[in-house]
């Protein structure tokens, strides 16, 4: 039986899941990456650089023995229902951690968790199953982040703090230990929450703004 990674996703982020996945297939860490699935077609036929073959569409793709998937999406809605779509089918889904992230022996990682370059894991905390965190990010000790939610780059979760399950949250976000963010919230990049936000919320950093003109520029 012959294993492979597929790539679920022809986004952005599919292009960064496969540099980082190449990297742990070539540690020995999951099988080589042998394509991607997007219902959108062979929306990477211009990229030739990554060689990474298009594989057909999420429904139309016969799932092999060896097969194993990586969901390479952004919304925690669409990762839970493509799951569905493929598990029905006998898809199996590894957890992904890149070699260069640190992660503590005491910590939980569930099932098809993906965690990119640099991530750091803390003693006693828990990454959910399907949990995506993007470069750089990291928990601090027993701390909890719920099933199918996305961090992107640089996140800081504290210690002690509790993510709900299909959160998404921005670069560069600071949640301070103890904090509690509700199942299916929005978090916008660079916010710092200090304080608790229910489920279902949307919370936004103020808006940058200009202190003043540039010299010489027309008003």
């Amino acid at each position: 039986m012959t294993e492979r990674l597929i790539i679920v996703g022809g986004g952005g982020f599919a292009r960064e899941a496969f540099t980082w996945a190449s990297d742990c297939a070539a540690a020995g860490r999951v099988p080589p990456v042998a394509g991607y699935l997007d219902d959108a077609g062979n929306v990477l036929a211009h990229a030739d650089r990554y060689a990474m073959p298009y594989l057909g569409t999420i429904d139309g793709f016969d799932v092999a023995a060896g097969d194993q998937f990586l969901l390479a999406l952004g919304s925690p809605r669409t990762k839970r229902i493509v799951r569905e779509r493929l598990l029905v089918r006998g898809a199996r889904f590894p957890t992904v951690i890149h070699p260069t992230c640190i992660i503590t022996p005491t910590c939980t990682i569930e099932e098809g968790a993906f965690l990119c370059v640099g991530c750091i894991i803390a003693p006693d905390s828990t990454v959910g199953a399907f949990v995506t965190m993007n470069t750089g990010s990291g928990t601090g000790h027993d701390a909890t982040v719920g099933a199918f939610s996305v961090l992107a780059s640089r996140v800081a979760i504290g210690g002690e703090a509790e993510i709900g399950e299909d959160v998404s949250i921005g670069s560069g976000v600071e949640v301070l230990p103890r904090i509690r963010i509700g199942r299916g919230a929005t978090i916008g990049p660079g916010s710092v929450l200090y304080r608790s936000v229910p489920a279902g919320a949307t919370m936004y950093a103020p808006a940058a703004k200009r202190l003043r003109m540039a010299t010489g520029e027309a008003k």
